[in-house]
């Protein structure tokens, strides 16, 4: 209820909605060196990775094996935001960085960092609530390296263009 009601103070700025070919993520790698992800949703490299900070309703996370959730990248946005609810200052825009994600779903049987195996993903069937999403790219750890896990074979499926789901895997591998 209460984001219902602040969202009815929010205005884009001339209706508009940004696209953007790629995404830089910034980060230091294990040597303390920096370096940088490019990330784009038409190239090779279209993958990410995300602390799991999923809850079940009693508080505690949903899975304590697992740190991590992984995404494809489907669409780099950027909108400026005028809120003009109780309490706003001034009218100015505030530039405000979204992307739009494919979460994949982990199959945690048995793998985990201590087993010294690769994790396992797949990706969810399209209509469950969680599949798509709009991600802050602030919340993004860095890209990674998902590949297929060709012993398991193609999906079945061609549901969405923007998804790409005509050339899915069944199942996939986060390589380390």
């Amino acid at each position: 209820s209460d984001l219902v009601d602040a969202t009815a103070h929010i205005l884009f700025k001339n209706d508009a909605i940004y696209e953007h070919k790629i995404i830089q993520f910034n980060y230091t790698s294990y040597d303390v060196r920096r370096c940088y992800d490019t990330i784009g949703p038409d190239t090779d490299r279209r993958d990410v990775v995300l602390l799991d900070d999923r809850e079940s309703e009693d508080g505690h996370p949903v899975d304590p094996d697992s740190h991590f959730v992984y995404a494809r990248c489907l669409g780099v946005y950027h909108t400026n935001v005028v809120y003009v609810g109780p309490g706003a200052m001034d009218r100015m825009p505030l530039r405000m960085d979204f992307l739009f994600v494919r979460r994949y779903q982990q199959n945690l049987r048995g793998q985990c960092w201590h087993s010294q195996t690769l994790e396992e993903l797949r990706f969810p069937p399209a209509e469950d609530a969680r599949t798509f999403d709009f991600i802050d790219p602030a919340d993004v750890v860095r890209g990674c390296h998902v590949v297929p896990a060709f012993s398991y074979g193609r999906c079945n499926n061609s549901f969405s263009k923007i998804a790409r789901d005509g050339q899915d895997w069944e199942r996939y591998y986060v390589m380390r």
